[in-house]
């Protein structure tokens, strides 16, 4: 059974509106959720690719 946790974020009302509106006209049914589980996973890639490369 995966564990899920939680995260709670503090952000700008502009930016948030700005990112609600995009996700509405894209209209593929993401979700703020989907945007930060998708920058995380580029988070980690990222500094996985990091290590490789020291």
């Amino acid at each position: 059974m995966e564990k899920i946790k939680s995260l709670t974020i503090r952000i700008d009302e502009e930016k948030w509106q700005k990112a609600k509106v995009k996700m509405l006209l894209e209209g593929k049914g993401r979700t703020f959720q989907d945007i930060c589980e998708e920058a995380i996973d580029r988070y980690i890639e990222e500094s996985d690719d990091k290590e490789k490369n020291k």
